[in-house]
């Protein structure tokens, strides 16, 4: 009769354990679920906001940029940043919002010695376009 007590007492306390790891496992899917769909959204909501360099020409160490925007989403000039070989530069005539398709041009300044290298527009989302700057 103990015996049928202690192995009852061991399936019980077996099944108790069962079910509290099922229910941490139901929680763990549900937040890796839960934090992969939060993922995919930020990453969809940051592809509709998307640039390309047009044009770089620098011009008495100014460089002369046109952008176009190829997502589907406005870019909202005065919150992009320009970079000249990973150096950050003060960008001039970036007011206003660019509407998906429409090109802006501005200028971007403190740009010495600017010829043949890399110029860098990174939107505020992140994502960038680099080109080689032309003289």
């Amino acid at each position: 009769m103990k015996l049928i007590i202690a192995i009852l007492i061991l399936a019980i306390v077996f099944m108790a354990e069962c079910t509290q790891q099922q229910s941490q496992s139901k929680d763990n899917i549900e937040q890796i679920s839960e934090n992969a769909s939060k993922t995919i959204h930020e990453t969809t909501e940051s592809m509709k906001a998307r640039v390309s360099i047009e044009s770089a020409i620098n011009n008495q160490n100014v460089i002369k940029v046109g952008i176009r925007n190829t997502g589907s989403d406005d870019i909202f000039l005065e919150k992009i940043k320009a970079y000249v070989n990973e150096e950050t530069k003060g960008i001039e005539g970036n007011i206003g919002i660019l509407n998906p398709g429409q090109v802006a041009m501005f200028n971007v300044t403190d740009a010495t010695n600017s010829c043949n290298k890399i110029i860098k527009i990174v939107l505020s989302s992140g994502l960038e376009d680099s080109r080689i700057i032309m003289c």
